[in-house]
């Protein structure tokens, strides 16, 4: 695995893990780790054994949010050099959300601001109960800008209304309830859970998993005019059943035995 400064980036068979590493500052986000993280999702995009990928963090917390160096620097920007700011965040949140596998926000201790932009970046969330967070942007003067594409989509209109114009603090147990995560866990239980919910993978066709993936994003941004996306489903299905994992499942399936991608 290639060394970070910001990262660090593991493998377990056949996941992969990225920690969020400045515990110093408790993983705050500044735009060397946008760049390591992006530089992690590139070299993972390349490993074919690597069935999904967790993010994480190191320490006490998943991440503060945005560092407060950087954040003083930004401050004394002017409009076109934070334009380039802004493009770096949408790439991070970008690059996590196109991820072409499977993504696991794994989340503890503290989630606030930008942190919450990969958490909903994330295809599946697993945050611990007592897990503190907020979007406090208004608070600052600020506009949770990047992240709100995301957020939006995951949470829905009036809870993002509800936790951005309030900036109150939640905890993972809301998250949970307003769909942020797929669920709160005991901080004893956080890490074996999302284990339990890897387990999950060593069953489905990897290949499939991509198709799936892009299909869904593909559905939730597309149109029905024009049948649009009926034709695309159509298709889906067809190129699913054509596949070299759609005929061997099906073999496997009729002939009772395991298909040939299941993980012991």
């Amino acid at each position: 695995m290639k060394n970070f400064e910001t990262i660090d980036l593991t493998k377990n068979g056949h996941f992969a893990t990225i920690w969020l590493n400045r515990k110093q500052v408790k993983n705050a986000i500044d735009p060397q780790m946008i760049e390591e993280i992006l530089a992690a999702l590139e070299h993972l995009k390349k490993d074919e054994d690597i069935r999904a990928l967790v993010i994480s963090g190191k320490g006490d917390v998943f991440s503060a949010g945005a560092d407060l160096n950087w954040m003083k620097k930004s401050a004394k920007y002017s409009y076109d050099q934070n334009l380039e700011d802004g493009k770096k965040l949408q790439r991070l949140f970008q690059g996590i959300y196109s991820f072409p596998k499977p993504t696991i926000a794994q989340v503890h201790g503290v989630a606030m601001g930008g942190a919450l932009g990969i958490i909903a970046a994330c295809d599946n969330a697993f945050c611990a109960r007592d897990t503190i967070m907020a979007f406090s942007e208004v608070q600052l003067g600020l506009v949770p800008a990047t992240i709100a594409p995301y957020v939006v989509k995951k949470i829905g209109e009036f809870a993002a209304k509800d936790l951005m114009f309030s900036a109150r603090i939640f905890n993972g147990e809301e998250a949970a309830r307003i769909g942020l995560a797929n669920r709160a866990i005991i901080i004893g239980d956080l890490e074996p859970e999302v284990m339990k919910y890897l387990s999950f993978y060593k069953k489905t066709a990897p290949g499939a998993l991509i198709q799936c993936k892009q299909m869904i994003h593909k559905v939730v941004d597309g149109s029905f005019e024009n049948g649009e996306l009926d034709q695309f489903t159509i298709e889906q299905i067809a190129k699913a059943k054509a596949s070299d994992e759609g005929v061997e499942g099906m073999e496997a399936f009729i002939g009772k035995r395991k298909p040939a991608w299941i993980i012991p």
